[in-house]
């Protein structure tokens, strides 16, 4: 996808993404447009074809919503790609994400994964993390909902870009970190 071509946002259905996307975030993002969608909006997961994306595999993340006991909602990592177990230090494919993030982070971004399956369309999100170096790096998101084969949107697939994965500087944080420094950023 060119930069300068805008991407599609669909009917109007209340989302915005940035006027180009990196390429990996552009390719999900064509890639889910393109899906069939049985049961309305959201295409199912079984249409996704993860092949059709190999070079996103490290930066990919599928998750599952799944309710428990109390009847709230808590997402099972289905596939997480080696960056995302690299810079969480474990492997994460099989555990639910508030048992692999922080409960601050986790309550952060909830809304948002509860949001993307509510409104069926995807979301964008730019933000810093610290890496498996304990220094912060800027990163792009896409998370798109998929639906199980009955039409309920369940799943989750992200893909993440890193623009700070070649970086001019590293900045030591008072409290020992490191902040990555990029033109990109």
């Amino acid at each position: 996808m060119a930069e300068s071509e805008q991407l599609q946002t669909g009917n109007g259905a209340g989302f915005d993404l940035p006027a180009s996307l990196p390429p990996s975030l552009a390719r999900l993002y064509a890639c889910w447009r393109a899906l069939p969608r049985q049961f309305g909006k959201i295409p199912c997961k079984s249409s996704f074809d993860p092949a059709a994306l190999p070079r996103l595999w490290p930066c990919m993340l599928m998750m599952r919503a799944r309710p428990d006991a109390d009847r709230r909602t808590r997402y099972e990592i289905r596939y997480a790609g080696e960056r995302h177990e690299t810079r969480l230090r474990r492997a994460l494919t099989g555990r639910f994400l508030d048992d692999v993030v922080e409960e601050t982070e986790y309550r952060r971004i909830s809304p948002a994964l509860e949001r993307i399956r509510r409104t069926g369309v995807p979301h964008h999100r730019t933000g810093q993390h610290l890496d498996d170096r304990n220094c912060l790096v800027g990163f792009e998101r896409l998370m798109v909902p998929l639906c199980d084969d009955q039409g309920r949107p369940d799943f989750l697939l992200g893909v993440w870009h890193w623009p700070a994965a070649h970086t001019d500087h590293v900045v030591r944080l008072p409290n020992g970190a490191h902040m990555i420094s990029s033109r990109h950023i």
